[in-house]
């Protein structure tokens, strides 16, 4: 099993503190390093950085959100970084929701038309075309790549929660994604995409399933638990999220934790969240780290062909416990 690793989802660790951690998670041999981006720091400036202080780890956005950026300017960003890395750029490329669409001022509606018209005109982009596309959502102009990319095709992997974008991503790109699934959730995944990729006379075992398991460590199993809790009360407030986790055989406490959101706020929405919860869902917290990988060994026969260690420090010292983490991996 590849072990990635994911730092500051939520904001908590300083810029700093993600490029120490991201030089000691290379020297520790972890596959990829992930950067959330949401309304955290930014990855497109973070992820230069540890290209350039680093030798053998990939790096990526997980995930660049299609409504924060245009294809072109994607495509183009993507094409130095995977220079600057001498090819170890993965692009993680999502559609998210409409709560996020909306922070840029755009629809969040149709999100396999317009993922589908934003990766044709990556692809295009990265070919070095002369682009003329007039798509229903996107379209770009007389653009040309002025530079020969590293990389002729720079992978993309795509957050993919459904059949519909596990599809589309077995006859497009380079893999799936998975944020809060499990086991049963990877599997319908991964195999969807596989269909996707046998229609388009592509080879499913070229294909990556990247799959996400949240974790936090600290002698106190309470603390680790209710930072974890925090994560679980964000993603069942999340359209699509929320869906997935009640598809997922949680549904009553999907709805307790989105009633009590509305009654009495965030704060008291987490604390209806039950360890029995966390045991249904990619939540590891543990006390030491023998424990922690203990209780990430159940996702290395889900069909994935990576798991993502997301880190979430459990106290004040985020920059701290997170680079221990990681040198203790």
């Amino acid at each position: 099993m590849i072990y990635d690793v994911e730092f500051n989802s939520a904001g908590q660790v300083p810029s700093s503190g993600i490029l120490a951690a991201g030089k000691i998670a290379d020297e520790r041999g972890f596959g990829t390093l992930w950067k959330g981006e949401s309304n955290s720091r930014d990855p497109a400036a973070l992820l230069p950085a540890v290209a350039a202080m680093t030798k053998k780890i990939r790096i990526g956005p997980a995930v660049m959100h299609i409504h924060a950026r245009t294809a072109v300017e994607t495509a183009i960003y993507s094409a130095t970084l995977d220079e600057l890395s001498q090819g170890r750029f993965v692009l993680g490329l999502g559609c998210a929701n409409v709560n996020l669409a909306g922070w840029h001022g755009l629809q969040g509606d149709h999100p396999l038309t317009r993922t589908e018209e934003y990766i044709t005109i990556f692809r295009k982009v990265i070919a070095r075309e002369k682009l003329n596309v007039q798509g229903k959502y996107y379209s770009s102009k007389n653009f040309r790549l002025e530079f020969e990319p590293y990389r002729a095709r720079v992978p993309i992997i795509l957050a993919s929660l459904g059949p519909k974008m596990a599809k589309l991503a077995g006859r497009m790109c380079e893999g799936v994604m998975m944020n809060m699934a499990d086991p049963g959730r990877i599997k319908f995944v991964a195999s969807n995409m596989e269909e996707g990729a046998k229609e388009a006379g592509r080879d499913p075992a070229d294909l990556e399933v990247v799959a996400k398991v949240r974790v936090s460590v600290n002698e106190d199993i309470e603390k680790a638990k209710n930072a974890l809790k925090k994560v679980v009360t964000f993603y069942s407030l999340a359209p699509h999220y929320r869906d997935m986790l009640t598809q997922m055989g949680l549904p009553k406490e999907v709805e307790r934790i989105q009633e009590t959101y509305k009654a009495s706020g965030f704060k008291a929405a987490a604390k209806t969240v039950t360890d029995e919860m966390l045991e249904k869902i990619p939540i590891v917290p543990a006390t030491s780290m023998k424990e922690l990988r203990q209780g990430v060994k159940k996702y290395d026969t889900s069909g994935a062909t990576s798991i993502v260690i997301a880190y979430v420090p459990s106290t004040e010292q985020s920059a701290e416990e997170t680079i221990r983490f990681v040198k203790s991996w």
